[in-house]
């Protein structure tokens, strides 16, 4: 933990979560630009200041993002909330590229493959035509298997 605006470190911390008189099961905590802080534990939302239960089906996960937005994530569900203009910016199906994250769309053994014919080509350049021949062979084979 640390002081803002300076940024340095509490002299007592890392502290043991069960030394911070917590609640169990603690799903998310957010603190927003207004200054309040809401804690979601036990699938519940509580704003630490006035109980907030009705919306306890609705955002079982929240996560404030580097652009300042709150994001509710429920199931596959994504909303991104706006505090100052108080307005969803954008919701639909959670990927991980709403956070910058970019996943690869085809499989680690396409990938893997893709990854060994570029070496293989490197090396061709190096080999003569009877090793070319033979690997030709082999990758007609690995083709016939997979």
């Amino acid at each position: 933990m640390a002081k803002y605006p300076i940024f340095e470190l509490v002299s007592d911390w890392p502290n043991k979560v069960m030394d911070m008189n917590l609640p169990p099961n603690i799903n998310a905590v957010v603190n927003t630009n207004a200054e309040r802080t809401f804690a979601i534990y036990n699938d519940e939302i509580d704003d630490c200041s006035s109980d907030i239960t009705r919306c306890t089906r609705y955002f079982p996960s929240a996560v404030r993002y580097i652009d300042g937005n709150l994001c509710f994530i429920v199931k596959r569900q994504f909303f991104k909330y706006n505090e100052f203009t108080r307005s969803v910016t954008m919701a639909g199906k959670f990927d991980a590229e709403i956070f910058g994250i970019m996943c690869p769309k085809d499989g680690l053994l396409k990938q893997l493959r893709a990854l060994l014919k570029k070496f293989a080509q490197i090396r061709n350049v190096f080999s003569s035509e009877d090793d070319l021949e033979e690997e030709r062979e082999e990758e007609r084979n690995f083709s016939y298997i997979v």
